[in-house]
């Protein structure tokens, strides 16, 4: 009767680990992601394979212009940037976001180029020209 107590409170702590876990078609546990299942990639710490996730959009800041008298608002000009950060959190090891894509009123901005904020956080940095992120819809009416 504690033998078999031990095996399942065994069983129970396992499942109760961080997860979800994926079977690997290594005996032993895995030691890279095609030794995975698909949808799983392979954590080498604990040579176990685990649920990937995609990275996620924490935060997008917009910097208010600096200039007096504009509210924070950029004049539309040439050479007139509005400065856009992108900050990601990485999804599970080997899904991470290599790039952005920041879509203005049928305008792609695309960066590729990061800096690492912390831990496995990216921030990724777009200059949006003022003269193409017009809305002529809405610009002038209020």
């Amino acid at each position: 009767m504690i033998r078999s107590f031990g095996f399942a409170a065994a069983l129970l702590a396992a499942s109760c680990t961080s997860g979800p876990f994926f079977s690997s078609n290594v005996v032993g546990g895995c030691s890279k992601d095609s030794d995975c299942s698909l949808g799983a990639v392979c954590d080498p710490a604990r040579k176990i394979c685990v649920k990937a996730t995609p990275p996620t959009v924490s935060t997008v800041v917009v910097t208010p212009s600096a200039q007096a008298g504009s509210n924070g608002f950029y004049t539309r000009a040439a050479g007139v940037n509005v400065p856009v950060d992108i900050t990601v959190v990485e999804g599970t090891k080997g899904v991470g976001a290599t790039g952005v894509t920041l879509a203005i009123n049928g305008h792609s901005y695309v960066q590729t180029t990061f800096t690492t904020v912390a831990g496995t956080t990216r921030m990724f940095h777009i200059d949006v020209p003022t003269t193409e992120a017009v809305n002529g819809g809405f610009e002038g009416s209020a």
